[in-house]
């Protein structure tokens, strides 16, 4: 998860160091900047039609193909995480594949795709990050790493309480088998020697 972290906010490091260099020196610079992320990015038939089922989208900018891909795989992470408290899938490599399955679901239904529009128009309403070249791919992938941090810190907290509650329940039923015992011992008259 530190691992994770690290490498999204070196590429939020390099990508604000890219943008604001372009707005300091030269326009030029910037308005390359602006054509990459929002140029068309040329796949071959097969790809085309896999990225096409998968995003649901024909067209797919660079800005957009990277905000699909941050989502997918944080939402991997969050799914895997989910998975794991629940009794079926906490056991071996059985959450893996589950997380893979809903990921996979969620994508095709074209809810990544909605979602990385939406984050992404979002953006682009402040003025503050119209002045940036990649203000609002910015602005989407600390968003999308601010919450995915959250849910995380949140499913941290439930395991930490669900494996809580559980040792508190097995300790209660311990102590009323010790409490059982007891009573028979005394009923009996059975002690130690």
């Amino acid at each position: 998860m530190k691992l994770t972290f690290l490498a999204f906010f070196m590429l939020f490091l390099f990508t604000l160091a890219l943008s604001s260099s372009a707005e300091i020196n030269d326009s030029q610079i910037k308005d390359a900047i602006d054509k990459t992320l929002s140029k068309e990015i040329p796949l071959n038939p097969e790809l085309q039609k896999f990225t096409s089922a998968l995003f649901k989208t024909e067209e797919l900018s660079f800005s957009l193909f990277i905000i699909l891909i941050v989502l997918s795989i944080l939402s991997f992470s969050v799914l895997i995480n989910i998975l794991h408290l629940t009794p079926f899938f906490s056991k071996g490599i059985t959450n893996i594949i589950g997380a893979i399955c809903i990921t996979l679901l969620i994508a095709i239904t074209g809810a990544f795709y909605d979602i990385a529009v939406f984050i992404l128009g979002f953006g682009e309403t402040f003025k503050f990050l119209e002045r940036w070249s990649s203000g609002a791919i910015i602005f989407a992938i600390v968003i999308i790493i601010i919450v995915w941090f959250v849910l995380t810190k949140m499913l941290k907290w439930a395991k930490n309480y669900s494996e809580m509650e559980k040792a508190k329940h097995e300790g209660m039923e311990v102590g009323k088998e010790l409490g059982f015992l007891k009573m028979m011992r005394e009923m009996f008259g059975i002690t130690r020697k």
